[in-house]
């Protein structure tokens, strides 16, 4: 399976960061998952977060497989969304 997301952050902001930690842990936790991401920093490019109608960061969009999927915030239901199954610590 390949999993295409793209996060736009803001650069220097602290949820922003944990948005880019968590999706580094998400890869980590799903290493037979092919991830594609690519990282957007708002500021450096306001006309790529304007194009994809971003509003807030952190926002994490799915391209595919479809259907597209927008998070805005806390990326905590990333997995859900996903259709990735949380490892439990049991």
């Amino acid at each position: 399976m390949k999993i295409s997301l793209r996060l736009y952050y803001t650069g220097g902001s602290p949820v922003s960061e944990l948005a880019r930690v968590a999706l580094k842990a998400l890869q980590s936790r799903h290493s037979s998952v092919q991830f594609e991401i690519e990282e957007i920093d708002v500021v450096l490019y306001p006309d790529a977060a304007e194009a994809d109608g971003i509003l807030a960061t952190p926002t994490v969009i799915k391209f595919s497989p479809l259907p597209i999927a927008k998070i805005v915030g806390d990326i905590s239901s990333l997995e859900q969304v996903l259709g990735l199954r949380q490892s439990s610590s049991k």
